[in-house]
């Protein structure tokens, strides 16, 4: 509308995700007075977007008469695709030094002991900022207290070569406290004569920021660059939008329903579930529940339904449990003798804690366990499957690298007695302490891992490395229950942090699906 926002809008941001699946975004905003296309993106090709949310920020110089389109359609042809679109932000940026068009403003607060330069082209008008020198240029750019809104979240310019290649380095300094605030030494951006490219820095900085931009020739010899369009905090959220605690249980196309729990009744459904407290009967090695793996044991009063999630909470208390003593106690819940199911999909939304020592899984063992001859009875012959497994290994001395990293595997064995694993793992930066969906599809010609929709691993069958143990399917050709919990401590996820604890796994729900 004429009057809604002030003019000189620089950016059109928006938070976007698919209920289920993967969708292509396009993005088109139109003039609506003089029909002018100011931006659309089927020119530069879609985002692709999946169920975790992904912002979308549309740098374009707009008109108080634009209108705004935003079209989903899905990836896979013939499904149908739900998209939820939510903090919609059209910012205008008060802190932009946008074309260098004058000698005052946007150009006098640059400065640099290199050359630096107002220039001709620029990439929305007829000037840009030129820095050269060699071995490299610079130009920096004070942020005075009193210029810019709090709190700046985003730097943001355009850059190419004025001839050759480039790389461009971007610094940003508190010049009271002297805290590199963002430094991309490491990892330079490589720039062209023949494009202007986009850098962004999305970091939060006070008003008192020095931005340097600096480029460099990779061979040593003088180099000039162009910079045009510099934009201070477009106004964009920092992050994205708040997860719900709970959604409904997926509708997913080509797949029918045959299990599902929200959790919704606030109580454990005895026809679902079993909460373990481990004893002769549950959690001896035959169960395949680890107590000899972890430090913990499981008791029925670490199990709970509260704000329509089931929780699984671990604190230290020292416990014995099948004749050994232990330091922590923690909830594990089974669906043994009432669901298990053979092939299909099976998934589960999941919220994880950040801790040290935490070893949360969902994972899956068979219903009846079968003899398989010289392997034997019992684990690892019968096979399990690890839909998820994470390590809390937050400032581990010992293997950091599992930190906020998801791990899943298939366990078998080999026809001598042995055990063979194969595995795949995924990078959960955002999503530990997030909600995120675990699951598995899993077929004839083998099981398929995912992290919110995002492909992980293929185990095919027929398995290998099982010395002719077990042929096509075998032993995952048969009814399989679900399994969750959160064991504490061990070889793997590593000494617990007694700081870290009590805390808690949250499930929103689980569900199993078959073709139909």
């Amino acid at each position: 509308m004429p009057t809604e926002c002030p003019l000189g809008i620089a950016y059109v941001n928006y938070w976007v995700r698919t209920q289920t699946g993967s969708a292509r975004i396009y993005t088109k905003l139109v003039d609506q007075v003089t029909d002018a296309v100011l931006y659309d993106s089927v020119n530069a090709g879609p985002t692709i977007v999946g169920t975790t949310w992904t912002r979308i920020s549309i740098p374009a110089m707009i008109t108080n008469e634009t209108l705004i389109g935003i079209t989903a359609e899905p990836v896979s042809p013939a499904t149908n695709t739900t998209v939820y679109i939510d903090d919609v932000v059209v910012a205008n940026d008060a802190c932009a030094n946008q074309s260098f068009t004058q000698d005052t403003g946007g150009f006098v607060v640059w400065w640099s002991g290199n050359a630096v330069a107002r220039t001709s082209p620029g990439r929305t008008d007829n000037w840009s900022l030129k820095l050269s020198g060699s071995p490299y240029g610079t130009a920096k750019r004070d942020i005075s207290p009193g210029e810019c809104p709090q709190p700046l979240t985003r730097v943001a310019y355009y850059v190419r070569a004025e001839t050759g290649s480039a790389l461009v380095h971007t610094k940003l300094v508190d010049q009271v406290t002297d805290e590199t605030l963002w430094d991309t030494n490491t990892g330079p951006i490589a720039v062209s004569s023949t494009a202007w490219t986009r850098v962004v820095i999305d970091v939060p900085m006070p008003n008192t920021t020095l931005i340097g931009i600096t480029a460099e020739r990779q061979d040593g010899g003088a180099v000039s660059v162009l910079v045009d369009d510099v934009m201070l905090n477009p106004g964009i959220a920092a992050s994205p939008p708040t997860q719900p605690d709970n959604v409904p249980v997926p509708v997913r196309d080509g797949w029918a329903l045959t299990f599902s729990d929200e959790f919704s009744n606030g109580t454990l459904d005895p026809a679902k579930w079993v909460a373990i407290t481990t004893g002769p009967t549950y959690g001896s090695s035959t169960e395949g529940f680890g107590e000899t793996w972890g430090t913990e044991c499981y008791n029925a009063s670490q199990v709970a339904i509260q704000n329509g999630s089931l929780q699984l909470t671990a604190k230290q208390q020292s416990v014995s449990c099948l004749g050994i003593t232990k330091s922590w106690l923690s909830g594990l819940v089974i669906s043994k003798d009432r669901f298990s199911q053979a092939f299909g999909r099976l998934e589960a939304r999941i919220r994880m804690p950040v801790a040290r020592g935490s070893w949360p899984a969902f994972w899956m063992m068979p219903q009846l366990q079968k003899n398989w001859g010289t392997c034997g009875m019992y684990w690892p012959c019968g096979g399990e499957i690890d839909i998820l497994e994470y390590v809390g290994q937050l400032n581990s001395t010992t293997n950091a690298t599992e930190d906020k990293t998801v791990h899943s595997t298939l366990h078998w064995g080999t026809s001598t007695g042995g055990h063979t694993q194969d595995s795949g793992s995924a990078n959960v930066v955002p999503s530990v302490d997030r909600w995120t969906v675990y699951a598995a599809e899993w077929d004839t010609t083998g099981i398929s891992f995912f992290v919110d929709d995002t492909f992980v691993k293929k185990v095919a069958f027929p398995l290998p490395n099982s010395s002719g143990l077990y042929t096509g399917a075998e032993p995952f050709n048969v009814p399989f229950y679900f399994i969750l919990n959160q064991s504490v401590g061990g070889a793997w996820p590593g000494t617990p942090d007694p700081a870290d604890y009590p805390n808690t796994v949250k499930i929103d729900y689980v569900a199993a699906y078959k073709r139909p």
